[in-house]
């Protein structure tokens, strides 16, 4: 997603809060700042908000990071269709370069992910075994 937490607005009682003064003016922001102490755990709950039809069934939101899932090709076409759509909905903006669709297995919040389940990436495994 790109410029994730900006894609949000930000609350007209929230707004003053935010503002921030430079030597030229006082900027006063609309939309959610990256950075501010709740701004991840804000951004978490808007996307688990928007995507809870999905959620948990064939969809996981982790901050910024959605893996749509399914069992077979056509169960994700149907699940990828209902997530661009209620993307759209929204007015969600997601980034093409940050995508990869149609994967039997993909690394995604530092475990592997595939038909036949989730396991641990081997980086994560080998960086324990060294502490030993």
């Amino acid at each position: 997603m790109p410029k994730r937490f900006r894609q949000l607005p930000l609350h007209p009682d929230s707004q003053e809060i935010m503002r921030f003064v430079t030597t030229d003016t006082v900027y006063t922001p609309n939309r959610v700042s990256q950075g501010a102490s709740d701004s991840a755990t804000h951004f978490q709950n808007e996307m688990q908000r928007i995507h809870a039809k999905q959620l948990y069934q064939n969809l996981l939101v982790w901050i910024d990071d959605i893996l749509v899932y399914s069992k077979d090709a056509h169960a994700f076409v149907g699940a990828l269709r209902q997530f661009f759509k209620t993307c759209r909905l929204h007015r969600i903006k997601l980034s093409v370069s940050k995508s990869c669709l149609g994967r039997k297995e993909i690394r995604w919040c530092d475990r592997v992910f595939s038909g036949v389940g989730i396991r641990h990436y081997p980086t994560r495994i080998e960086a324990l075994q060294a502490l030993s």
